[in-house]
């Protein structure tokens, strides 16, 4: 049987979380990492700092009024779609000029 890769792994599940968040008063704020069983302490962002990784999970937490996220450092992880499939597709335009991922490509005939 082949050796999964990051890549190949799903996105974390509802049960891989932690429910019981735990955030600190003092600043910079930091959480420990949102994976259940993790006990790294993450800061989380800022204006000018995009916050610390966890160095087991690659995933940054975020914390504030409106709830807790996270996401994955490589871009790619946080498509929720085959990053396979965004991978192949990406770049390659559409007549229109818009590639698969919302943005304008100029065209050559300008």
């Amino acid at each position: 049987m082949p050796v999964q890769t990051e890549i190949d792994q799903l996105p974390y599940r509802i049960n891989d979380l932690d429910p019981d968040v735990e955030v600190t008063s003092q600043q910079p704020r930091t959480v420990r990492c949102y994976i259940r069983g993790c006990s790294e302490q993450l800061r989380t962002p800022r204006r000018g700092f995009r916050g610390d990784v966890c160095p087991e999970h690659g995933i940054r937490c975020d914390h504030s009024s409106a709830g807790s996220t996270y996401s994955y450092v490589r871009a790619d992880r946080n498509i929720i779609a085959s990053p396979n499939l965004f991978r192949k597709h990406r770049g390659a335009g559409r007549s229109d000029g818009v590639d698969c991922v919302g943005h304008h490509q100029p065209r050559g005939d300008h």
